[in-house]
């Protein structure tokens, strides 16, 4: 889900939250579900020509958790 909000003098911010469910890594495992948020803003420097912008991704986590569990006879 995201969200966009244009500004005077062509600047722009943007917003974006995502999720991922548990889900399978192959026949045999599977990995953890997260949520991710990031931030933007943008200015335009040339009309429809050259934007200039920075993103900050997950500003409210330091790490992200990646677990992976593969399950079956062998394992």
């Amino acid at each position: 889900m995201s969200n966009s909000f244009d500004l005077n003098q062509g600047w722009r911010l943007n917003a974006a939250l995502n999720g991922m469910s548990n889900s399978p890594t192959g026949l045999q495992g599977t990995t953890n579900g997260y949520v991710s948020t990031s931030f933007s803003i943008s200015k335009e420097l040339i009309t429809n020509k050259l934007s200039l912008g920075a993103r900050f991704n997950n500003p409210f986590v330091k790490y992200r958790n990646n677990n992976s569990t593969s399950f079956g006879k062998e394992f």
